[in-house]
């Protein structure tokens, strides 16, 4: 079991666990009516009130979107 973990944690280390047909970059879904998935990186938290941050989002096309997310259900949430 001590084998698979450090596969695991080898493998994603490095790669991507979602692939890229799995979700949408930024560029693309300005618009959209549906909903979908993206893979970003969180860039910038600012904690906007006492119960929520925002968070500036960066993904692959390089494209930055703004978005709140409330401190109760992502407490852990930090830049990178």
């Amino acid at each position: 079991m001590s084998a698979l973990r450090k596969w695991a944690s080898s493998y994603f280390s490095g790669h991507d666990g979602v692939t890229k047909d799995m979700y949408r970059t930024l560029n693309k879904v300005k618009g959209a009516r549906e909903d979908f998935d993206v893979v970003t990186k969180i860039t910038q938290v600012h904690e906007f009130d006492e119960y929520t941050n925002e968070l500036r989002l960066t993904d692959s096309s390089g494209d930055s979107w703004f978005t709140l997310a409330t401190k109760l259900k992502f407490p852990h949430l930090r830049s990178g």
